[in-house]
């Protein structure tokens, strides 16, 4: 993580995952956390021998990942503290051509090869997982007669391990505010250094939630998208994919935008000028809220409107849905970690607009029973694999 610099203080707790020594002019040539093959490790193991230990140096590999941290009593040291059937927290020690080791305490590392990663066909590990990677894994098969300790199998396919990729991206969030945050007090602090104004600070969540209705104004057109000038925040800029209507807009023209996701480290923001999405929006702009928290009001005046033998009312309002329940939902956008959805709620059409749309098509009618009622943030693996959502 670029934000990270030696002397820097990180609140914890921490977990420590590995411990060991280490010979600057041999072991940093090669990330010796990684698994190795026999061949390669036998000769560690016998440089290790000849070695002065004088030369090496105490290492410690630690974690502060809330997944990892929480479940430390519960973690395996060696294979033969390793039960078969149970769902732990792991880490992605390596990934090979055909398979990807898993890692939790010290050494203790399992093997989940293709077809136990995900359940759809897996040709390339590394297209779905990266080194480092939290991830579920199911302990499959344990063998403790095998050579070198033993050794056992584990499967890191949703289907068995269950879905837990939501809690990581939540983990994913919260490191990179830290990172946010720590790149804003270095700033800080090499502008006082040299007698300068800091930075001003932005309130990204309260000015630009997901979701909310901004004013913008096109800036000019990239092979990317639309580049958009943001009212009053000219340290900001507004970006506009040609998925999300940017060829529409005109040189000048100013227009009303949804909120969808924000980089706050490039102070980026990414729009859409769809109708589907600024209509949700352009009513929010106008109270000076998101378009999640207007429809909240809107919802709670309309159940004191309806009263309690209301109950037609009851059902044609849009309500939000609540935690837990089951929500269809619209990708945005699909980001290297996480997917960018709007969530959906059917409508009830009246008689009139059912009459007239007799003659049109299915997924046009489909469409127009359908209203976007807020943005939301969907792990990748929640509807792939365990791709590097957890990281």
């Amino acid at each position: 993580m670029a934000a990270l610099k030696p002397g820097q203080t990180l609140s914890g707790p921490f977990l420590v995952l590995q411990q060991r020594r280490l010979n600057p002019e041999r072991d940093l040539q090669k990330d010796r956390w990684q698994q190795q093959d026999a061949e390669t490790a036998g000769a560690v193991a016998a440089g290790a021998e000849n070695s002065n230990e004088g030369s090496s140096v105490p290492i410690v590999l630690v974690t502060r990942k809330p997944a990892l941290v929480s479940a430390a009593d519960k973690l395996p040291s060696s294979v033969s503290e390793v039960t078969q059937g149970a769902v732990l927290p792991g880490y992605v020690a390596s990934i090979t051509r055909d398979a990807v080791f898993v890692r939790f305490l010290g050494r203790c590392t399992g093997r989940a090869g293709l077809p136990q990663l995900a359940d759809t066909f897996v040709t390339d590990p590394a297209r779905h997982f990266v080194t480092g990677q939290t991830v579920m894994a199911a302990v499959l098969t344990v063998d403790d007669s095998a050579p070198g300790g033993g050794k056992f199998a584990v499967s890191l396919k949703p289907s068995v391990v269950g879905s837990f990729e939501g809690k990581y991206l939540a983990t994913l969030m919260r490191d990179l505010e830290l990172a946010y945050q720590l790149d804003q007090a270095s700033e800080a602090a090499a502008a006082a250094k040299a007698g300068e104004e800091p930075p001003a600070q932005i309130d990204w969540g309260t000015l630009f939630p997901p979701g909310k209705a901004v004013g913008a104004r096109l800036h000019e057109q990239r092979d990317y998208g639309a580049v958009l000038d943001l009212e009053d925040h000219p340290d900001v800029v507004g970006l506009v994919v040609p998925d999300h209507g940017a060829a529409d807009l005109q040189a000048g023209a100013t227009v009303m935008a949804c909120v969808l996701d924000v980089s706050k480290s490039s102070g980026i923001i990414e729009l859409s000028v769809l109708p589907e999405l600024t209509q949700i929006t352009e009513a929010a702009a106008a109270s000076g809220t998101s378009s999640i928290s207007s429809s909240r009001k809107q919802n709670s005046m309309k159940r004191k409107q309806a009263g309690d033998g209301d109950q037609h009312q009851q059902k044609e309002q849009l309500l939000l849905p609540a935690v837990g329940s089951e929500v269809q939902a619209m990708v945005q956008l699909v980001k290297d970690h996480y997917v960018i959805v709007s969530m959906l709620q059917q409508q009830q059409a009246d008689g009139s607009a059912s009459k007239s749309s007799k003659k049109a098509p299915k997924q046009q009618l489909q469409q127009q029973q359908q209203q976007h009622i807020g943005i939301g943030v969907l792990a990748r693996a929640d509807f792939n694999s365990q791709s590097p959502a957890g990281k």
